[in-house]
């Protein structure tokens, strides 16, 4: 699977049962709330190491922290930056946290599951996308 395919197939599993705010969370975002689940599977596809930062202080301080990846190849890609619109806050302090380590978090754990079982349903459906 490459990048692009796993970027298009993100919107089509994407929903608030998957989302860390699931009150807040909306159709026409479903990127919001998604950042630690979906670092989660894109390392599983991926590899490569996962990147932290809080969010307090800034307006999407309800969704606590942010997750994104750096991958193998020395790229950053962060898979759901859409959630924030035109207002990404800046991050200049950034720690490295262990796949393990977010999820021992019971919450977190059943969201990337779900959404791992969701993706894997998709993938079964449209195989063609990764052909």
């Amino acid at each position: 699977m490459t990048i692009e395919q796993f970027q298009t197939i993100l919107p089509h599993v994407l929903f608030a049962d998957t989302s860390f705010d699931q009150k807040g969370w909306v159709a026409s975002n479903p990127y919001y709330g998604h950042c630690a689940v979906v670092s989660l599977l894109a390392i599983d596809l991926f590899g490569g190491d996962l990147y932290r930062r809080s969010l307090e202080g800034t307006s999407f301080s309800q969704l606590h922290s942010h997750y994104w990846n750096a991958l193998f190849d020395g790229s950053e890609r962060d898979f759901t930056q859409q959630q924030f619109g035109s207002h990404k806050p800046q991050f200049l302090v950034v720690d490295i946290v262990y796949k393990e380590e977010l999820l021992r978090n019971e919450h977190t754990y059943a969201r990337y599951l779900l959404l791992k079982h969701r993706f894997e349903a998709y993938l079964e459906t449209h195989i063609d996308l990764v052909k």
